[in-house]
């Protein structure tokens, strides 16, 4: 059955009233929102996205509609015509964070359970324990899954598509596995979902944690891009990007003259393309919309007395970009350029302040595509930390308050958590102060995942949630990152929403303290 038009429009008129959902694809996620659960009997015709106060008066109306009205989470899709009626509303992390510890205590209790059973039954092989183990614990985790609600409280994008499931991580989820199996067409609609993430894996963080190692959903959402992308329904804003690149060796359609414009502005000039034992990696959106700091970690180079190069031009995109995108094919061209002119320059290890750029070149290059390059890949937090230690720079004594953002790319999905704070440790006088959310459980900036491209407004919505919320409160002096994508978004909201939050680089903080220690030297 299908709702009539009228139908539709008398449920959008009622004060309250959200939305009225009858995509296959909203009605699809909202009919299998309890993973693991049997196919349900009937599809809801409808899902109206209601605030709590008015669930009363559309299950009224739904009735006189000749619909049966279920409240999300509470009835079974049993019978037909069906309304579903969600009042989810803006979780409280503190609560979820609460929920999550609940779900971590109940796997600790099903472990116990299941060595208890296991000894009883006699099993006494190393490996035939370990398999028993793990099937038992298989079969607790689908129902503690079913209760949960942590994976769509830590979304990213959640917030600004009104918490309806379908936009959250976990309804992307049930749409990818209804495309892959077939129960789903690909359609331009489920395309925008998809495309409509950071993949910054926030929302997996507390499932690894409850018992589901390996569930990784941004990873899902990527090879989902793959397939869309292959079928041609890829967001003409990610076509453009990979054309782009393919072209001009960058995603932002700028000319290579105007991306290393800034190396006209060193003194003195450096090589370009020489040898060296250290490759500077700038990265596209470093180098064409950020060469500050560009100029900032030169300098760092310089000052520590560092043997280092960049490529200029040959230099090209790393492939990162049409990672996320979905266009593998291409990333691997991006990539194998990239082996090529490592190769030929012999470099013992490259270096980038581009969080992106390191993670294409430590994860996605050998998971994805088998290559490794002929060389130490660093993040200059990484490099920097080496150089602090060595005694190769010396900081002055900066009196500044600053909150350190982890990059997603960087922190959660590469692991690299430590260097950058302490690097800042190192600098006399600052004092760290850690927003509530940070480290693995850091909240993305908004600009990843293509996302700053493809939905702008979306994008700037959640820094300007990130700014406001966590940083704000803290009152400090600067928000710190390392990661280009982070630098803009939360720069330009920051300008764009009047928000007095000043945002520095990594690489421009320590310059500033080391040049204090020279004219203080």
């Amino acid at each position: 059955m299908k709702l009539s038009r009228e139908a539709v429009d008398k449920l959008r008129e009622v004060e309250g009233v959200e939305a009225v959902l009858t995509d296959p694809e909203d009605l699809y996620v909202y009919a299998r929102e309890k993973p693991f659960s049997s196919s349900p009997r009937y599809i809801p015709v409808a899902v109206v996205k209601v605030k709590p106060n008015a669930v009363e008066q559309v299950a009224n109306l739904a009735v006189k509609l000749g619909l049966t009205p279920i409240i999300r989470g509470e009835g079974e899709l049993n019978q037909p015509k069906l309304l579903v009626i969600d009042s989810f509303t803006t979780p409280d992390l503190d609560q979820l964070e609460e929920e999550a510890k609940a779900a971590e205590a109940k796997m600790a209790t099903a472990k116990e359970q299941a060595l208890s059973e296991i000894l009883k039954t006699g099993i006494n092989t190393p490996r035939r324990f370990s398999i028993a183990l793990e099937g038992i614990l298989r079969s607790r985790q689908p129902e503690l899954c079913k209760e949960c609600k942590v994976c769509t409280g830590y979304c990213t994008v959640a917030p600004f598509f009104n918490y309806v499931e379908t936009w959250s991580s976990k309804g992307r989820l049930m749409l990818i596995h209804g495309y892959k199996a077939g129960e789903l067409k690909p359609t331009p609609k489920l395309a925008e979902v998809v495309y409509s993430c950071t993949l910054c894996g926030a929302c997996f963080m507390r499932c690894l944690h409850g018992g589901f190692p390996n569930l990784e959903t941004f990873r899902a959402i990527m090879a989902a891009r793959r397939d869309l992308a292959k079928e041609g329904l890829a967001p003409e804003s990610f076509k453009a990007m990979a054309e782009n690149v393919s072209s001009l060796g960058n995603p932002f359609a700028s000319t290579p003259d105007m991306r290393w414009m800034w190396l006209e502005e060193v003194e003195p000039a450096i090589k370009v393309g020489g040898k060296a034992e250290i490759l500077y990696w700038v990265g596209c959106t470093t180098g064409i919309r950020f060469p500050e700091v560009a100029k900032a970690v030169v300098e760092l180079l310089r000052i520590g007395g560092v043997d280092f190069t960049v490529l200029g031009e040959p230099e090209g995109c790393c492939g990162d970009p049409l990672f996320l995108a979905g266009m593998w094919e291409e990333a691997e061209k991006a990539a194998l350029k990239v082996l090529e002119v490592i190769k030929k320059g012999g470099y013992s290890t490259l270096v980038t302040a581009c969080a992106g750029c390191y993670h294409a070149f430590s994860i996605h290059y050998p998971e994805l595509l088998g290559i490794e390059l002929p060389c130490e890949v660093l993040h200059v937090s990484q490099l920097l930390e080496r150089m602090l230690k060595e005694n190769k720079l010396t900081p002055g004594r900066l009196e500044v308050k600053v909150s350190y953002h982890d990059p997603c790319e960087l922190g959660r999905l590469s692991g690299v958590y430590e260097p950058p704070r302490k690097v800042l440790r190192s600098i006399e006088g600052l004092e760290l102060r850690e927003p509530r959310f940070n480290r693995e459980r850091s909240r993305c900036c908004g600009g990843g995942g293509g996302l700053w491209a493809y939905k702008n407004q979306v994008s700037m919505d959640a820094a300007s949630l990130r700014l406001t919320k966590d940083i704000q409160p803290l009152n400090v002096d600067k928000l710190v990152t390392a990661c280009p994508a982070c630098y803009m978004n939360f720069k330009y909201t920051a300008l764009d929403r009047s928000l007095p939050v000043e945002v520095i680089d990594l690489a421009e903080l320590v310059l500033e303290a080391v040049q204090v220690e020279q004219k203080n030297g």
